[in-house]
């Protein structure tokens, strides 16, 4: 992919897949941690909207910077996870609405989980596809 346009839509629609598949693992196992199917029901919906409202706010914007500044893929992985951890931050804000603290500490663990789980998955997959191009050359 020498072209600049076909390589930066490539990336779109891999990190646009692989942060909000990364959700439902995710939120299927804090669901299940805090019990009960509607709890698993209601945190699938939830999450897969917060990584999908995360991935085009924050998640996108960073892996693109990245991409286009000539970094490895394994170098993004932590600023993925930082940037998911920073999920918290609206419900801090939103802390005297939403009665607490807690959902903001939840937020941020599911935004670190999803920000790993979809780097290592996106890394893994550019890797996998610069080899492939590098045995076709």
């Amino acid at each position: 992919m020498s072209d600049p346009k076909t390589a930066e839509r490539w990336q779109l629609r891999l990190v646009f897949t692989a942060f909000p598949a990364a959700s439902v693992p995710a939120a299927l196992l804090f669901g299940i941690l805090l019990s009960g199917p509607t709890t698993v029901i209601w945190l699938l919906g939830t999450g897969l909207m917060l990584a999908l409202i995360w991935t085009a706010a924050v998640w996108w914007p960073v892996w693109r910077w990245f991409h286009r500044n000539g970094f490895p893929a394994l170098v993004r992985i932590p600023f993925m996870v930082a940037a998911g951890a920073l999920l918290c931050l609206p419900f801090i804000v939103l802390s005297p609405v939403t009665g607490g603290l807690v959902i903001a500490l939840f937020s941020g663990l599911f935004g670190t989980a999803v920000g790993a789980a979809g780097g290592l998955a996106a890394a893994a997959v550019e890797g996998a596809r610069r080899l492939r191009e590098a045995e076709q050359a």
